[in-house]
């Protein structure tokens, strides 16, 4: 079993995150390469579980455009847009909606009015033991 604070088991852990990261980048490779082989087929549907706009945002954008066109009035074509709408959000540099929320001390705080800073939205489980441990001002 491995042990986050043995230095040996910690270069293993490390090195196993890389190789997980890793693998998944392939498998979303060679997702990509199969949904484009695709095209507007009804087919692409079960895999957008998997999508990332990271990466393939401008491509996902296209083909939902092309998927509602083919597809129009299907309820599928909806849920593919609302997937590729979605992704573009939250994707690097997108654009969500406004969260207002307390901050720490209590004080009502917008996303928006930290533009151009470092924010660090955390969500948790409150019946997350880790994620409770994580976070001080919780216990």
């Amino acid at each position: 079993m491995l042990e986050e604070d043995n230095p040996d088991d910690s270069a293993r852990i490390e090195k196993l995150g890389d190789r997980v990261l890793k693998a998944e980048e392939q498998y979303r490779d060679t997702l990509i390469h199969a949904v484009k082989k695709m095209g507007t087929s009804i087919a692409i549907y079960p895999t957008m579980v998997r999508w990332n706009g990271d990466k393939h945002m401008d491509y996902y954008e296209q083909l939902a455009a092309d998927f509602a066109e083919r597809h129009q009035g299907l309820e599928v074509a909806k849920l593919v847009s609302e997937k590729v709408r979605i992704l573009k959000q939250v994707s690097l540099g997108g654009k969500v909606s406004e969260i207002v929320a307390p901050d720490t001390s209590g004080v009502e705080r917008s996303l928006y009015e930290n533009l151009g800073k470092y924010t660090l939205i955390d969500f948790f489980g409150s019946w997350c033991g880790p994620c409770r441990s994580e976070s001080d001002h919780l216990r």
